[in-house]
């Protein structure tokens, strides 16, 4: 069975680089299908995974061939600023020695070498790809429709994946072989039971609960927002996955999300949203004592009391109280790691890494309080790039950028946001046909 695995794996990886370079439309669409599918991946030190294979063609295929430059490209030197800042600063940590006491004690846990003598170039590769597949997105000037519709359906396939997981688990019905589930989850063979419950969490294909929340979070805003076949039963289906991720942050981001399209929104999509997630949350804390224990476990006292949250994330709260400088310049792409290290129990540090869970925290961990005003200054510049009808789906994507893991959250957005920025308006329409053709150059959208 786990060779049908490999050559699943492979054939998909093959299908990403032959369409990469002949049909951009399908490309992009398989793309941003495969983006909710986390777990499926190939263990080499790190998980390569589908999501970093995409990033790289992403930006190979915009270098051969994107054509014009217009005015809009300028404020990519915002993005140059920022990788080079991200280069330099990991550059001068790793080669000047100043965490080899770390790292050895990194090496002595288990980490691979992946993790820690070759961290630089994963990290900056791993980092950097994700990070220009807005620019490179705008370049392609690829069909925003492509990327939603791929995205929306790869969320429903894993949400419908995730439903008959959860009914396995509490019926024991057939369910996946064990080494399959081991190479999907890393851990749990693929079922994530809450503790000190019978209740299961739904984690789909996405690798953890939180990963396939980020995917859902971002999908039903996309519904929310852009005009989608058969909106309203795939929000009542990814808004019941996300309630039975269990995922805290999920909810969380997605109420701030919702908020903010409300401000802008007077459409019955986000109550229908909304109804649906409180609907089943409601009712399942009035019937089931087990889920009144996880509304507040899970959400009253971990709102309560921040440094509760994923314990590689309170590891930061520690280390801004105990050694504050550090979070001043930040310590490299992944450096943050080994600071870490010292604030985890011995069975977290075995499991091989303890990056900040989320981008806001990660972005803080790796490059300091210098990286969140070059983030901050990169959001701004991209913001005003909008047109003033998607300026406010921008601002609403926020929350689901910085509350949400990277790997997941991420590429999606930022495919989404070059997308968007390629058109300007009047060519919007065209751009959300139905995804199809082959490669196409368009004209680009000029300041």
């Amino acid at each position: 069975m786990i060779a049908i695995y490999y050559i699943a794996c492979v054939l998909i990886a093959l299908s990403l680089c032959t369409l990469a370079f002949n049909n951009q439309d399908k490309f992009t669409f398989l793309a941003a299908f495969l983006l909710p599918f986390q777990g499926i991946g190939v263990e080499i030190g790190v998980l390569l995974n589908f999501e970093k294979i995409i990033a790289v063609l992403f930006v190979v295929t915009a270098l051969m061939f994107y054509r014009a430059r217009t005015a809009r490209q300028t404020w990519f030197y915002a993005f140059a600023v920022l990788l080079g800042y991200m280069f330099t600063l990991t550059l001068i940590m790793f080669v000047g020695g100043g965490l080899d006491l770390q790292i050895n004690h990194a090496m002595n846990a288990g980490w691979g070498t992946a993790q820690t003598t070759f961290r630089l170039p994963v990290q900056i590769a791993s980092q950097g790809f994700t990070w220009m597949l807005l620019p490179t997105a705008c370049l392609l000037a690829i069909r925003p429709s492509c990327v939603i519709y791929g995205f929306v359906w790869g969320n429903v396939c894993n949400a419908l994946f995730g439903f008959y997981q959860v009914l396995a688990a509490v019926f024991g019905l057939p369910w996946l072989p064990e080494e399959i589930l081991t190479k999907l989850s890393g851990e749990n063979g693929g079922q994530f039971q809450v503790q000190h419950t019978d209740l299961f969490r739904l984690s789909g294909l996405a690798g953890e609960p939180k990963h396939a929340a980020a995917a859902f979070v971002f999908a039903i805003l996309i519904l929310m927002w852009f005009p989608v076949e058969g909106k309203k039963w795939k929000i009542s289906v990814l808004g019941v996955a996300l309630v039975l991720t269990l995922s805290t942050s999920g909810w969380v981001a997605f109420f701030v999300a919702f908020a903010l399209t409300m401000l802008y929104r007077k459409k019955m999509v986000p109550f229908l949203v909304a109804g649906t997630l409180l609907l089943v949350i409601g009712v399942g804390y009035v019937v089931s004592d087990q889920v009144n224990f996880i509304v507040n476990d899970r959400v009253l006292l971990r709102l309560a009391d921040p440094s509760s949250f994923e314990y590689k994330d309170s590891a930061i709260l520690d280390v801004a109280r105990e050694d504050p400088e550090i979070l001043i310049t930040g310590v490299g792409a992944g450096g943050i790691d080994f600071y870490l290290m010292r604030w985890v129990r011995e069975d977290q540090l075995e499991r091989g890494s303890v990056s900040p869970t989320y981008i806001g925290t990660e972005i803080l961990g790796d490059y300091g309080l210098i990286g969140i005003v070059l983030f901050g200054f990169l959001l701004y510049k991209i913001g005003g790039q909008f047109d003033p009808n998607m300026r406010a789906f921008y601002v609403a994507t926020i929350p689901v950028l910085v509350l949400l893991p990277r790997g997941v959250s991420l590429p999606a957005v930022l495919l989404l946001w070059g997308s968007l920025l390629a058109w300007n308006r009047p060519q919007l329409q065209s751009a959300f046909e139905a995804p199809g053709g082959s490669r196409q150059r368009v004209a680009r959208t000029t300041a």
